[in-house]
């Protein structure tokens, strides 16, 4: 399976010369067994993009495909078996179980006038396994934390069994040991085959995991590119005019690169600027 976003720009209001463009000119791909990371300051348009991607938006120009496919032409029931998406955890939360979340999940493999087979409790079952929600398998999502809906909601997500999961900001509710059950679940999709993208707010996480990186600023600007060469300290401080600091911390035979941020850039002063789908400049 490859996801590919070619030449993709998107504006609220596309046939005004003057209107703000969100995103400009952004290209990547992805592949089964990748996982791309996306960063950017608040106001960049990680969410919209996920939006468009999807085809929840509509492109101002350019497209996303699947293995080719426009995704804004695939009937939706069958770009359900192949996308999964995972929203944050915001607003009010449903009446219904945890469990019946889960399930939801397997909508596009049920039969629209079917009831979920012993496959299906089965698949829900080792979901909720997997994040830890079994405890909470028979509670309202009403009555539940925000991290713990927000589990729910990945697990929803899961029960799919999607090629390609697309994840708005998966960690910001979650205390440290969620947080790394979710960079853990999703390293062991990525073993598995599928393809994982995810916006976050931290820069660590997709040092972590991310084969790629996708770095935003809010000028519309973007970079692309192996997560280590993208997510560096010039990068980090034009697109977030933040000074920073990447070091590295060995645990075992494990080495964890990390990034402080050490000071906020004045607006007058310069950074080094993004090339669009390219690289930083020097």
């Amino acid at each position: 399976m490859k996801l590919q976003v070619a030449s993709a720009s998107f504006s609220y209001e596309p046939n005004d010369k003057n209107a703000r463009i969100i995103l400009n000119d952004i290209s990547f791909s992805i592949s089964s067994g990748e996982i791309l990371s996306i960063l950017g300051p608040n106001g960049a348009g990680k969410t919209t993009l996920l939006r468009c991607i999807m085809g929840f938006l509509r492109w101002s120009g350019g497209s996303s495909t699947i293995d080719g496919e426009d995704i804004a032409l695939i009937e939706q029931r069958r770009l359900w078996r192949k996308i999964a998406y995972v929203p944050q955890a915001k607003g009010k939360a449903t009446g219904m179980s945890v469990a019946s979340m889960v399930m939801l999940g397997r909508s596009s493999r049920i039969g629209v006038f079917s009831k979920p087979s012993d496959k299906d409790y089965m698949a829900v079952d080792e979901v909720m396994a997997r994040l830890n929600l079994s405890e909470l398998k028979h509670r309202r999502c009403d009555e539940i934390s925000g991290g713990e809906l927000q589990m729910a909601l990945i697990g929803r997500a899961l029960a799919a069994e999607p090629e390609c999961i697309i994840l708005d900001e998966p960690e910001s509710n979650l205390d440290f040991r969620n947080q790394l059950i979710v960079l853990n679940t999703l390293e062991e999709l990525k073993a598995a085959g599928m393809a994982c993208i995810f916006n976050t707010h931290y820069p660590d996480h997709a040092l972590r995991i991310a084969d790629k990186a996708l770095l935003l600023d809010k000028e519309g600007n973007s970079l692309f590119g192996a997560a280590n060469e993208v997510i560096t300290e010039s990068a980090i401080a034009s697109s977030f005019k933040v000074q920073s600091v990447i070091s590295s911390l060995k645990a075992g035979q494990k080495e964890y690169r990390s990034i402080t941020p050490i000071a906020i850039l004045s607006a007058c002063r310069k950074t080094p600027g993004l090339l669009r789908g390219g690289s930083p400049l020097s």
